[in-house]
């Protein structure tokens, strides 16, 4: 109650009391005991006071000393937080650093190679101009064509195949590679949904890989076991077997028009409708005369609406009229790209209104 310890207070009581008790053995009487007593209590109450401000000083130097052990803890927390973050920050630069350096080194690399791949590119560019003039300058037709089926070729494969896997070779019976380049050109421009090809080969290859690209739907028929096997054996070399829709058609005897004709098997055909893009490279010359006459006629009417027909071979004299004697019987298709390759081409419907 008065802000001094029990201890102390103890410490007054005997005091006074011995103060008290001397008085009496002095042989002080009652009238000395009142100013003793008074005497005795402002001491007592000196006392108290005394070691009331000492206890206060006591507890209040406690206090500090519990503060500044306090603050001086927090200060070791700040300076160890602060000497982590140090680190942290040290260990995270030195690692953007290293970043950095290895960047740097790759980007050295990768302008190394740079550098040689457009060496290597001027390289091959040199020699193919050097190649050009030296067969241009021989001024002979078949070296023309030479050039501009190499031209056709560099063109085809950066823009076809990324695979690495080999290509069938071009030309020949097959498709040569400027009719090739334009046979592509004529996919992606015209993006079919559904593509049938009659006569398999080169072409079912590289369409193939289009068709895998752009999601196209293809059939490809024909009529020999044997070519039939090297096409699938192509296909499944080149991953395409989920992409074309391989089928053996044998070739049997076919009225159209008053006229018989050795044509493939009609069932193959069957379940096969809205045919936007139909390319025509069989029966072989060697079935007889105008071999390919039948293909529209007979899949006329399993064309969409704006299909593209594409006749092989129109360079030579049987191709050609069977595209003249199309354009007759049938006048709702009308040429295109005349003159491109020895693809003759012609579309139905809004896309065969004639070039501008």
């Amino acid at each position: 109650m008065l802000g001094i310890s029990r201890n102390q207070a103890i410490t007054v009581l005997v005091v006074l009391a011995a103060t008290l008790t001397v008085l009496a053995l002095a042989g002080a009487g009652p009238e000395a005991w009142v100013p003793g007593a008074a005497v005795l209590g402002a001491v007592a109450a000196l006392s108290v006071m005394v070691l009331r401000v000492q206890n206060a000083l006591l507890r209040e130097m406690r206090r500090l000393s519990i503060t500044n052990k306090r603050a001086d803890q927090r200060t070791q927390d700040l300076m160890n937080a602060s000497a982590k973050k140090h680190e942290a920050s040290d260990e995270a630069l030195t690692a953007v650093q290293r970043q950095i350096t290895d960047l740097r080194s790759s980007t050295k690399a990768w302008a190394g190679a740079a550098a040689q791949d457009r060496e290597h590119l001027l390289a091959l560019r040199k020699r193919m101009e050097e190649a050009e003039q030296k067969i241009l300058s021989s001024n002979t037709r078949g070296n023309i064509d030479v050039v501009r089926q190499v031209e056709s070729l560099l063109q085809l494969y950066p823009r076809t195949v990324s695979s690495g896997i080999p290509m069938p070779p071009t030309g020949g019976f097959a498709l040569d590679a400027h009719s090739l380049l334009h046979l592509l050109h004529l996919v992606r421009s015209k993006r079919p949904t559904r593509i049938v090809e009659i006569g398999s080969g080169t072409s079912t290859i590289w369409v193939g890989h289009l068709c895998q690209e752009l999601g196209i739907e293809m059939v490809s028929i024909d009529h020999l076991e044997s070519y039939a096997k090297k096409t699938r054996d192509g296909l499944e070399r080149h991953g395409l077997s989920g992409t074309v829709d391989l089928r053996l058609a044998p070739l049997q005897a076919l009225e159209v028009e008053g006229e018989t004709f050795n044509w493939y098997d009609i069932d193959a055909f069957s379940d096969l409708q809205d045919v936007d893009l139909l390319l025509i490279d069989g029966p072989p010359k060697a079935t007889g005369p105008r071999a390919r006459f039948p293909a529209l006629p007979v899949l006329r009417d399993r064309l969409s609406p704006e299909a593209t027909i594409i006749l092989d071979d129109t360079n030579r004299k049987d191709e050609a009229d069977i595209l003249d004697s199309w354009r007759t019987h049938f006048p709702e298709f009308i040429p295109r790209d005349q003159g491109l390759s020895r693809l003759g081409v012609l579309t139905r419907g809004a896309a065969g209104r004639p070039e501008v």
